[in-house]
C-alpha cells in the first residue's frame, strides 16, 4: 500500500488515507464499499485509533477484503445472470403458450367457420337439388299434358281414318291410310 504521504503524518492519518483511497478504488473494481464498511466494522476502526498493531492488520487485510467482495459479486453477477437467463426462459415459455393458445384458438375457429361453410353448402346444394327435382317433375307433368293432348287428337285422328277406312272398304271415298 504504498503512495506518497506528508510526511509527520500520524498511524492514524496514513490508515485514514489508505482507508479513503481503498474506498475510493472500490466502485471502479465493482465493490460495495458498505460491505467493506461493515466488514471492518467500528470495533476495527476503534482499535486501529488506538493500537499501531491492529491499525496494520486493517491495512494488511484490505487487499484480502477487496478479493472476498469482488469474488462475491462475481458470484452476484453469476447469480444474477442465471435469474436473468431463467426469468428469460420463464418469458419466453410463457410466450410460446400464449402464442400456441392463441394458434389453437384460430385453428378452432377456422374449423368452426370451414363447418359451418360445408354444412351451408350441402344446404344450398340440398335445396338445389329438390328445385331441380321439382323443375323435372313440372317438366315432366307438362311433357305428359302436352303427350295427352296430342294423345287425343292422333286417338281422334285414329277413329277418323277407321272410318275412312271403313268408308273405303264401304266404296265411298278413299281415305288416306289406304292411299299409302
Amino acid at each position: 500500500m504504498g503512495g506518497s504521504f506528508p510526511s509527520g503524518a500520524t498511524s492514524l492519518e496514513v490508515f485514514h488515507l489508505h482507508l479513503n483511497r481503498f474506498f475510493l478504488d472500490l466502485p471502479v473494481r465493482g465493490v460495495d464499499p458498505l460491505r467493506i464498511r461493515q466488514e471492518i466494522g467500528p470495533v476495527g476502526a476503534t482499535a486501529a485509533m488506538q493500537d499501531q498493531q491492529t491499525l496494520n492488520q486493517l491495512i494488511q487485510r484490505l487487499p484480502e477484503l477487496t478479493l472476498l467482495e469482488s469474488c462475491t459479486a462475481e458470484v452476484a453477477l453469476k447469480n444474477e445472470k442465471k435469474t436473468m437467463k431463467k426469468e428469460k426462459k420463464k418469458q419466453e415459455k410463457k410466450e410460446k403458450q400464449e402464442r400456441q393458445k392463441m394458434e389453437k384458438m384460430e385453428r378452432k375457429e377456422k374449423k368452426k367457420i370451414e363447418k359451418e361453410k360445408k354444412e351451408r353448402e350441402k344446404k344450398e346444394k340440398q335445396e338445389r337439388k329438390k328445385m331441380e327435382e321439382m323443375e323435372r317433375k313440372e317438366l315432366k307433368k307438362i311433357e305428359n299434358e302436352k303427350k295427352e293432348r296430342e294423345g287425343t287428337m292422333r286417338g281422334r285422328d285414329d277413329a277418323a281414318s277407321r272410318s275412312r277406312c271403313e268408308r273405303a272398304v264401304t266404296g265411298e271415298n278413299m281415305c288416306r291410310c289406304q292411299r299409302l
